[in-house]
């Protein structure tokens, strides 16, 4: 596989979040190695020519609002855009699946494939698509995506194994890595009992047993700057995830490199040891959660936290190499 001339990086536009994050580090990794590389932000169906979000100018990144299908050119699309991948005849298209629920999520899956992956997943197209009578236009298969001479990169253990469920065998892992201001953190003194969690990936189940512990400081991750997270990270004792998980998500490692402990369930990303490596008794599925539970394992953490935090020291170490590890894995990709 040749190395590539020029690269596009689909991006959706003036759009904050951990995902056009890792779009941005990849072009600044590509630039800093040579290699052309330009951000194509899109909205509404088309390329629209704005300023980096203020949070990636960090990155140093061009923009472009045309992109040129040649042979020596690749088109690196997140799992929102895979669609467009069929208007490409000659560049090489790159799939990125930062996420796997988002797939579905944004009616691109077909409601078979969403119904394979997961029952909740399509039952919900099914009505949407079926009863409601709703057009998805950006539909698109699993079957098709693996047929076509695609390359499938993942950032998740999750979404590897999505990959391999479909039959999709031409993988290659191309993780992400948190803000580097966040590490080399000294552990913080004077940790209080305070738990963290962010309010955009709370269930209703969490949040009902929130309600029912009022006797617990819980503080919302939301509306935040790079040096307040930094402040509130450095505080707290714990943080807690309980949503989704998507992808491999930025907060459980944004805190654990700040000497947290992390208490998560068991969806998506977070079944996997290999995106969440932590020990199973700081892991509580739907099933076994509880207020009494949650209560029991949140008192533990604050009276023996000087032991508890210990657990984390390997997953911190990971979390520290994640940058290495990042421009390792696009050595092999881009330039092998």
């Amino acid at each position: 596989m040749s190395s590539p001339s020029i690269v596009y990086i689909y991006c959706p536009a003036k759009v904050v979040t951990g995902g056009t994050e890792l779009l941005h580090q990849l072009a600044s990794s590509l630039i800093q190695k040579g290699i052309p590389a330009y951000m194509v932000y899109y909205e509404n169906e088309q390329i629209v020519l704005c300023d980096t979000p203020q949070p990636f100018a960090i990155y140093q990144v061009q923009h472009s609002n045309r992109v040129t299908d040649q042979k020596d050119a690749w088109i690196v699309l997140p799992e929102v855009y895979l669609y467009i991948g069929q208007d490409f005849k000659y560049a090489k298209v790159i799939c990125w699946w930062l996420s796997v629920d988002n797939f579905f999520h944004d009616g691109l899956g077909s409601a078979f494939d969403a119904l394979r992956w997961n029952t909740w997943f399509g039952i919900k197209r099914i009505i949407k698509q079926y009863i409601l009578r709703r057009a998805y236009t950006k539909a698109i298969s699993m079957q098709s995506l693996g047929n076509k001479k695609y390359l499938h990169l993942y950032q998740s253990y999750y979404a590897f194994s999505f990959l391999q469920s479909y039959g999709i065998h031409q993988v290659q892992e191309l993780g992400d890595y948190i803000n580097l201001s966040f590490l080399n953190k000294k552990a913080p003194d004077n940790k209080e009992d305070l738990v963290l969690y962010n309010p955009k990936k709370m269930t209703k189940q969490f949040i009902q047993i929130m309600k029912c512990s009022p006797g617990i400081k819980w503080i919302p991750l939301q509306n935040m700057n790079l040096e307040e997270l930094t402040a509130m990270y450095s505080r707290a004792k714990l943080c807690v995830d309980f949503g989704a998980h998507p992808g491999k998500d930025r907060i459980p490692r944004e805190a654990v490199i700040h000497h947290c402990c992390l208490l998560t369930n068991k969806k998506g990303s977070a079944q996997y040891f290999e995106d969440i490596p932590i020990e199973d008794d700081y892991k509580i599925s739907d099933s076994e959660l509880n207020a009494n539970l949650l209560q029991e394992r949140i008192s533990n953490i604050f009276k023996n936290y000087s032991t508890q935090v210990q657990n984390f020291e390997s997953y911190r170490n990971i979390i520290t190499e994640e940058k290495t590890r990042f421009d390792q894995q696009i050595n092999f990709i881009f330039e092998s």
